[in-house]
């Protein structure tokens, strides 16, 4: 409670009560208009309380780390919100409303429970990074090739097994984690975001080299560690823009070790991530 009436009174933009473990935000007594930034990290909270959305502006919200289940269509009152990260809750679906967030550009629901997104993710029309990574998406929703701006989607440790169609309208997409989603098989959109600059394809179950990458005439990072590859292409040093090829643990046959060790595209250095 004390820090905030500090920062109420001191009339601070910022509001940090993270890693206090609580399980009860105190209700503040001053003015939560100039308040921009809201860190709520590492609590307990199962639920938010209603002083929050009256928080009209509001612009940054981290409510990571804590015990959430859902979130209240009142989030759609923080109509000036530009990143909201809920990581590490438990979050087993997001409310319509958040289509209302038209400002948006960071979303990052990492470590939870989500099964699937409502329809109204694609009203975010200003949306750059979107980070589902490790939740229980089997599927990506129908309209997401909408979100026109994104740059930087990252859908890592989910079952999902094909992409809605029309994701080449994603022109700014640069960066695309598929990493650990136990996949064979890929999916042919890959190679029509013709943008992409970063693709991270490690931990699957590939049993071949994706063919696909010399059509992504832009692409200057490929991650395929840790799959079943055992022949790498004999021309793709002739990509013109590819700078690394991260190959490590695939159990590369003679002739895909040869060329490992011709070209120094190649590397096997588990260091190199991203």
């Amino acid at each position: 409670m004390k820090k905030i009436k500090q920062s109420l009174v001191s009339g601070d933009t910022t509001l940090d009560l993270c890693g206090g473990k609580l399980q009860v935000l105190p209700v503040p007594t001053g003015k939560l208009a100039s308040i921009e930034r809201l860190y709520l990290t590492g609590n307990q909270l199962t639920s938010l309380p209603h002083w929050i959305w009256e928080m009209k502006q509001l612009q940054e919200l981290y409510i990571g780390e804590n015990e959430l289940t859902s979130l209240p269509h009142e989030l759609g009152n923080l109509t000036k919100l530009r990143v909201l990260v809920a990581r590490k809750n438990k979050l087993r679906n997001m409310p319509e409303s958040i289509g209302k967030l038209q400002k948006l550009e960071h979303l990052g629901l990492v470590d939870n429970q989500l099964a699937g997104l409502p329809e109204s993710i694609a009203d975010l029309r200003n949306l750059r990074v979107l980070n589902l990574t490790k939740n229980k998406l089997w599927e990506l929703p129908k309209n997401l090739p909408q979100l026109q701006k994104l740059e930087r989607l990252m859908i890592d440790s989910n079952p999902i097994t094909h992409f809605p169609e029309g994701m080449e309208k994603l022109t700014k997409l640069s960066e695309l984690d598929m990493g650990s989603q136990v996949m064979d098989v890929l999916p042919d959109a890959i190679w029509r975001l013709k943008n992409l600059h970063w693709l991270l394809l490690d931990n699957n179950r590939l049993t071949a080299f994706p063919e696909g990458v010399m059509r992504l005439k832009n692409l200057e990072w490929l991650f395929i560690q840790d799959n079943y590859i055992t022949d790498l292409p004999a021309k793709l040093h002739l990509h013109k823009n590819l700078k690394r090829v991260n190959v490590a643990n695939n159990p590369l046959s003679e002739q895909g070790r040869a060329l490992f060790q011709k070209y120094p595209l190649y590397t096997d250095e588990l260091a190199f991530q991203r």
